[in-house]
């Protein structure tokens, strides 16, 4: 069932743009933070192409049968971590007025 799901092109770019979303989201967050508290360097950030790389990794036979957990939940009727998972990034991005379409669906 899920694969079938992920072969939909409308599922993969809405996955893939979640992906991008959460990490700007998450490095505008690490930044914010780092100049809020006035420190010095330079922030530990997620890395310009760690999405594709993560993408990459996905599509490839050693994930080929590997579930999120969120999935796993579902699919075995458990309640899923939405507001950890899915609910702590969004809210970060409305604090940081980031404009998160795909986050929102």
């Amino acid at each position: 069932m899920h694969q079938e799901l992920f072969q939909r092109p409308m599922v993969r770019d809405l996955t893939r743009n979640v992906m991008d979303e959460i990490c700007e989201t998450a490095n505008r967050d690490i930044l914010h933070r780092h100049n809020e508290r006035k420190r010095s360097g330079e922030p530990p950030v997620i890395p310009v192409g760690f999405a594709d790389k993560l993408w990459k990794m996905s599509e490839g036979e050693s994930l080929k049968d590997y579930l999120p957990s969120t999935v796993i939940d579902f699919l075995n009727e458990r309640p899923v971590e939405s507001e950890f998972i899915f609910g702590e990034p969004l809210a970060r991005a409305d604090r940081l007025g980031l404009d998160v379409p795909n986050m929102r669906m």
